[in-house]
């Protein structure tokens, strides 16, 4: 009696293990990366208030512009290498997931190291016509070496949350961070000038070392031959290139706003805007961190089949994020402008409405993304492009007009209008594509 009883409760003890392990797991797991991500909003958040602090509108203008083309570059080569191997790493087998880690990050590299050398050698020429100046000429090279770093910090992230380990992830991007502030810091105390492109130099040195040295302790392993290589970025390429029109249209679509307030208004009304979008950044890289943990999941999920649990779990996650957002926004908006001036300073007045204008973007988007992952995982890349196509080109046409009738904010509100216009599109999407699983 008392063996059976034994027996009984070893099997009911078993059974909790399998419930509760994998749910404290994933508990710990968001929480190192939302601790990641709260990280890298502290950093981000640091340098903006260095600009805001520490020199002029114009130059902080020119930082917004650049670090738009700089997270393009960056952008492309996710799209390109690290979605594509996110959503493929699990369907390799096990003895071969590290090797095909490794051939991807040697054809990242072997597509744009050439690339960028080819953009650089225009800008040269360019620069010897006399078509650019020294500033411009010299931000462009600053970029496209660092660039070369950020690639390879952002496929270190990559790669350490593919094997579901955010710890490892933190502790790298604490190298990271501490590098920038030691720039930062150094700038600070030697009054340096032209930080629009002194802080790229910074970053460029901080991202290529973090990468190497998080890569030299990772387990990847040597590509078979060449070959290999080849196969896994012509493998890639299948869905990566739909993946890259959409990261393209994507940028237009969030960052163009920016561009248009450069050519149409000024570099202090793109410092504003981007004053105003600072302080709720932090609600966005919340988001990153989730979803960071949540894709490689859902990926094993639909690899196993569970395509109700994938859906259900990817649902989950949006609420309560949306929820974040809310109660976010609504302290904003109860500081009544308090907040604003305490931050940024008196150079930076009247950002009210531009804050919750920005907030309702991030809600906006955090909706839209959660659809989009699941159209990821689902490999439906085709159905992303499409969508961002649409939305991507009602926001270039209606930017101009509500720019010129209501300044910053009506350049906001398009990049909104765009959110809801791609939300509305990409959740039909999903019900085309649910259709197949659910039927």
């Amino acid at each position: 009696m008392f063996a059976s009883t034994r027996l009984l409760l070893k099997n009911e003890l078993g059974l909790v293990r399998r419930w509760v392990r994998p749910a404290v797991s994933r508990s710990t797991d968001s929480l190192y990366s939302v601790a990641d991500q709260a990280l890298l909003s502290a950093t981000n958040f640091s340098i903006g208030m260095y600009f805001v602090h520490f020199s002029t509108k114009d130059e902080y203008g020119l930082y917004a512009l650049s670090y738009g083309v700089i997270t393009l570059v960056i952008s492309f080569a996710g799209a390109l290498i690290m979605t594509p191997m996110t959503v493929n790493y699990a369907d390799r087998p096990i003895e071969q997931r590290e090797s095909y880690c490794t051939s991807m990050l040697v054809g990242q590299y072997a597509i744009f190291l050439p690339a960028i050398a080819l953009v650089l050698l225009a800008v040269g020429c360019l620069y010897q016509a006399g078509v650019l100046d020294l500033d411009t000429t010299r931000l462009a090279t600053v970029l496209g070496i660092a660039a070369v770093g950020g690639m390879l910090w952002e496929f270190s992230r990559r790669y350490y949350y593919l094997r579901l380990q955010p710890g490892t992830v933190l502790r790298w991007d604490i190298c990271y961070a501490s590098m920038m502030a030691i720039g930062l810091v150094t700038a600070m105390y030697s009054n340096l000038r032209s930080m629009h492109w002194w802080i790229f130099v910074i970053y460029g040195l901080a991202t290529a070392g973090t990468g190497l040295w998080a890569l030299s302790e990772s387990e990847l392993a040597r590509p078979s031959d060449s070959r290999q290589v080849w196969d896994s970025v012509r493998e890639s390429w299948g869905h990566g290139r739909w993946t890259l029109g959409g990261v393209l249209v994507t940028w237009v679509q969030n960052q163009s706003f920016v561009y248009f307030l450069a050519v149409f208004a000024d570099l202090a009304s793109v410092a504003d805007a981007n004053a105003a979008r600072l302080l709720v950044a932090p609600l966005m890289l919340v988001n990153s961190g989730l979803t960071n943990v949540l894709l490689p999941r859902l990926v094993l999920l639909r690899s196993e089949e569970r395509y109700i649990e994938a859906e259900q779990l990817a649902h989950r996650l949006m609420w309560m994020i949306a929820g974040i957002f809310v109660l976010y926004t609504a302290l904003v908006v109860l500081a009544d402008g308090r907040l604003t001036s305490l931050v940024l300073g008196d150079a930076y007045t009247g950002l009210e409405s531009f804050i919750v204008a920005w907030a309702a973007v991030n809600l906006l988007t955090a909706l839209r993304g959660n659809t989009s992952i699941l159209l990821q995982v689902f490999k439906a890349f085709r159905t992303i492009t499409l969508a961002n196509i649409g939305s991507a080109v009602v926001v270039l046409i209606l930017t101009w007009p509500l720019m010129y009738y209501y300044g910053v904010l009506g350049s906001i509100a398009a990049v909104a209008l765009g959110e809801i216009i791609l939300v509305v599109l990409l959740r039909s999407g999903f019900a085309r594509v649910r259709r197949t699983y659910a039927g």
